[in-house]
């Protein structure tokens, strides 16, 4: 597996490329992960072994293909993994008769470097599978890229770790509480995932500020998550500053507690706003919130109602529509405590069917 991000380098990527690793250790594949990523962390399962240039740009793509052919080269592989975009571009140039197959997440797909000058070179008709995350961005990939015939994609649905079904530890509950203070006598909304404006944490202001101020005054919307754009992180800012509700901008924070928050919430906010350019390609953090029996409030938008199922792993509201999304608010948060229960054990049980394992069978074979 050849990849640019790996942890402790956050994000999707790099907890897609530990876990598909770790799911193909655990099927007996031989796995060796080569990052451009910076001291990556060890792993017993498997062999982590990181190679230059670090987090390499368009640029540098010839000099991260050599790379790659010189490590490919010194033992017998049986099949080379391309786990992003930058990965598969520059494995498409080796020249090596070994299987080769490659991720697709979904914005990636309609990249400009993928659209624009590299289209005439294709890079995907170089590989002999393509892995994608959701139906989706299977349709979204043979929609950029029309040379690919449909039989070559496989869909393999990520997984969802072990980990965010368990209950969490009373130390990381109080660590939360520290940090928040007691959110039990509060109705507790978070959104988790980057803080961009595709995520659509201002349609979920805006959609809390449309409700009853009897309503409104009990919640606490939490926001978690990396700042990427710092033009958007201050309209966010500025927006929380005049907002008549209790919202606020948390930033990442550690994964004990993420869990225990997830146990601790009511509704995970994932109201994504429609892009041109970046697209939900699946939704992972909507199976890990599933996993800890907390349901979603999503936009139809993109891949989200693959995962997002109605009365299932949590409810779907339209994208824009702020009063839709504030009514379906108001229903989640008016659940009796039976039909709360029953919802939390059907998110359980419906984040139970997405296994690392699946995925790991299909995307490696």
């Amino acid at each position: 597996m050849f990849t640019a991000e790996f942890p402790p380098y956050p994000g999707g990527i790099a907890t897609y490329c530990y876990e598909l690793a770790a799911a193909a250790s655990r099927l007996g594949h031989d796995i060796t992960v080569f990052t451009f990523g910076r001291d990556p962390e060890p792993r017993q399962e498997f062999e982590v072994i990181s190679i230059r240039p670090y987090f390499f740009e368009t640029q540098k793509f010839p000099l991260a293909s050599l790379q790659m052919l010189y490590h490919a080269s010194r033992r017998k592989f049986d099949l080379i993994f391309a786990a992003d975009m930058k990965d598969m571009i520059a494995a498409s140039f080796l020249p090596l008769r070994i299987e080769k197959r490659a991720a697709v997440h979904g914005t990636d797909v309609g990249s400009r470097v993928l659209t624009g000058y590299l289209s005439a070179f294709k890079p995907y008709a170089r590989y002999d599978k393509i892995i994608a995350n959701s139906e989706f961005t299977r349709k979204h990939l043979l929609k950029h890229h029309k040379y690919i015939g449909s039989d070559r994609i496989l869909v393999a649905p990520l997984g969802v770790d072990a980990y965010w079904f368990a209950q969490p530890p009373a130390s990381d509950v109080q660590a939360l509480n520290k940090r928040f203070g007691h959110l039990g006598d509060r109705i507790t909304l978070i959104s988790v995932g980057r803080i961009e404006p595709r995520k659509g944490q201002r349609q979920a202001i805006a959609a809390i500020q449309t409700l009853p101020e009897q309503l409104r005054s009990r919640i606490t919307y939490l926001i978690v998550g990396r700042a990427v754009e710092d033009s958007y992180t201050k309209l966010l800012s500025r927006e929380i500053g005049s907002a008549d509700c209790d919202v606020r901008l948390v930033g990442d924070i550690p994964r004990g507690e993420l869990r225990a928050l997830y146990a601790s919430a009511n509704i995970l906010m994932h109201t994504a706003a429609a892009d041109p350019i970046r697209v939900e390609g699946f939704g992972l953090v909507v199976l890990e919130a599933a996993a800890s029996g907390l349901p979603t409030l999503a936009t139809r938008v993109d891949a989200l109602p693959e995962v997002v199922i109605d009365k299932v792993s949590g409810t779907l509201a339209e994208d824009g529509d702020i009063v839709d999304i504030g009514n379906k608010i108001v229903q989640m948060v008016n659940l009796g405590d039976e039909e709360r229960e029953a919802l939390q054990g059907r998110c359980k049980k419906f984040a139970l069917s997405y296994t690392w394992d699946r995925c790991a069978e299909i995307a490696l074979g």
